[in-house]
């Protein structure tokens, strides 16, 4: 069977995770007694937020699912077997991650509505036990050769000193942030061109419960990625939250000498 997925995610106050899926399971041919599954479909919105611990993910959902029915020889059976249903379902989850990589997760969800036709069990309740492990494709930056460190333990809050005679680039970031790995990357392919012009110090900030968050990002209501950068001569050029594509056009810009300097 064909299969095809979509999720989209956006981050909301720094610390909820608003999500929408819609995922197809189409049945597209017929075996050689002639029979045909049918199509499934399900769609569906979910929030989940850490609540303040660093090694938990919480979420509740809500899932639409539906299936056409099965076909003997291209006919639906109206009186036996499986000639369609939908489940309106609603549910709650919880991941620990001893990893920043590896989760495992339970999820529990019960049908509040459900309509079958046909011959069919009713699901009282499903829940579901798993193994995550995050894998990124994408090359990882290695700075060597680079002006490159990171500042203080994660999540602790440091004097963010620039260093003397170079653009500084604070950046930002969390295990967790994708844009963050991707900026990381830009990051170091823009320090490439300018070696001799530009510094970058990372600076974990872990969670929005860290010291970290809270002294730089929460004053301003900033959130991630986040870059702040500085001159030569100590000026702050600028300080935002943006997308990864921005702020490194951005920082081009002051490599070049084109940007403004905040005031």
């Amino acid at each position: 069977m064909p299969f095809a997925a979509l999720e989209v995610q956006r981050t909301v106050a720094s610390v909820v995770v608003l999500a929408a899926f819609g995922l197809a399971q189409l049945s597209l041919y017929e075996n050689g007694h002639g029979y045909q599954a049918g199509h499934r479909l399900s769609t569906g919105v979910s929030a989940s937020s850490s609540l303040g611990l660093r090694a938990f993910t919480f979420g509740v959902t809500t899932e639409l699912h539906t299936e056409t029915g099965e076909r003997w020889q291209g006919v639906v059976n109206t009186e036996e077997g499986n000639a369609g249903r939908g489940d309106l379902y609603v549910g709650g989850s919880v991941a620990w991650r001893p990893l920043a990589d590896l989760a495992i997760a339970a999820d529990l969800k019960v049908p509040v509505y459900s309509y079958v036709n046909g011959s069919q069990l009713d699901y009282t309740a499903i829940l579901a036990v798993g193994l995550v492990k995050t894998f990124d494709l994408a090359p990882k930056a290695t700075w060597r050769g680079l002006d490159h460190a990171s500042v203080g333990p994660a999540g602790s809050a440091p004097d963010l000193v620039a260093v003397p005679g170079r653009i500084t680039v604070f950046d930002l970031w969390a295990p967790w942030c994708a844009p963050c790995r991707a900026l990381d990357t830009d990051l170091e392919a823009l320090a490439r061109r300018y070696p001799d012009r530009l510094a970058v110090r990372k600076l974990d900030v872990v969670d929005p419960e860290s010291a970290a968050w809270k002294r730089y990002l929460l004053p301003g209501s900033f959130e991630l990625p986040h870059l702040k950068v500085v001159r030569e001569d100590g000026s702050v050029v600028f300080e935002r939250t943006a997308p990864v594509d921005e702020l490194i056009r951005a920082l081009e810009a002051v490599l070049q000498g084109t940007a403004q300097v905040l005031r």
